[in-house]
């Protein structure tokens, strides 16, 4: 399948909203928000593009390819983890990022072993209203019990927190990508959003932000991350397609080194804002200095040298 431009730039997008995210983490409701929206726009394009694979390629080698580009990378930001626990007293949060998309793809390769005929096209459709409709129940249902029943934030001690719901929200991403992808969504004869999704993704914005803060456990609550989930799918692949549909060349640049920046980010800001944690200035004053540390240390670093080792070169 040829590669979407516009989905390359999205999830790069969506790599910067993550370091953001990780930077402002003080201000809980952007930090929260943006984790969903995030998380839905990564897992739905790389189930999206990971079905497109293994529907071509033999398991063996799409597992081994996809040991090579996450397993490995992962394993290493665990080991991070752990240092980083020892070392400055806090837990990454994203950490669990590439073991979870590994175990993801993994799951998928076995229903295709199971049934070889699971991820064949079907005719070319758009999003059904039943579908949504169900969609949404069972996601909403899913995060309503996290919310409920399970601790916010699970810690693995000396390697990562955790968070219920959000596995859960990006399962679900991924499923909805497995989905588009079978039913031939954003292809030149498939569904195709329209302009107007940009409009329902503000709209969930706005809600997400007057709802979700420190409200617990309530149907509410379930719903809106459910409701921005697929308004970030369908409302920003629409704007991305529409506006961010060709190559310059700095998004060319961001989508070559996002994973590279997605995996440094992290230990980077960590490390130095707990150097910084003991200067008397402002707070905002630290994370500006941490923002331009990440800018500058993480662009050389995924530049000139994690894009000479295979499993961060980009594909496009």
């Amino acid at each position: 399948m040829n590669r979407f431009i516009y989905f390359d730039n999205l999830r790069s997008a969506a790599v910067v909203l993550t370091l953001a995210a990780l930077l402002l983490q003080p201000w809980h409701a952007f930090y929260e928000e943006s984790a969903v929206i995030a998380i839905s726009i990564v897992f739905f394009i790389s189930a999206y593009f990971g079905a497109s694979a293994l529907r071509i390629r033999t398991i063996s080698f799409f597992l081994k390819n996809k040991g090579k580009r996450l397993g490995w990378p992962g394993l290493v930001l665990l080991l991070l983890g752990m240092e980083e626990q020892l070392v400055t007293a806090s837990l990454p949060v994203t950490s669990w990022v590439l073991p979870w998309l590994f175990l993801l793809f993994a799951g998928l390769a076995l229903v295709k072993q199971l049934n070889h005929n699971i991820l064949q096209h079907r005719i070319a459709s758009k999003p059904s209203v039943p579908f949504l409709l169900a969609f949404i129940v069972i996601l909403a249902a899913a995060l309503f019990f996290c919310q409920a029943c399970l601790p916010q934030s699970l810690a693995i001690p000396y390697i990562a927190q955790v968070r219920p719901d959000w596995l859960v929200l990006s399962f679900f991403s991924f499923g909805l990508g497995v989905y588009a992808f079978r039913h031939r969504w954003f292809t030149p004869s498939g569904y195709q959003p329209k302009g107007n999704g940009l409009l329902g993704f503000a709209i969930m914005v706005g809600v997400y932000a007057a709802w979700m803060p420190g409200k617990g456990a309530t149907i509410l609550t379930a719903l809106t991350p459910t409701l921005l989930l697929i308004a970030s799918v369908l409302g920003l692949s629409a704007c991305f397609r529409q506006q961010f549909n060709a190559h310059t060349a700095w998004s060319h640049t961001l989508h070559r080194i996002s994973y590279g920046l997605f995996f440094v980010s992290e230990p980077i800001i960590i490390h130095s804002m707990w150097f910084l944690q003991p200067l008397a200035v402002a707070l905002w004053l630290k994370i500006v200095i941490t923002a331009l540390v990440l800018a500058i240390y993480g662009y050389l670093l995924c530049r000139y040298a994690l894009l000479h080792i295979p499993c961060f070169k980009s594909k496009g």
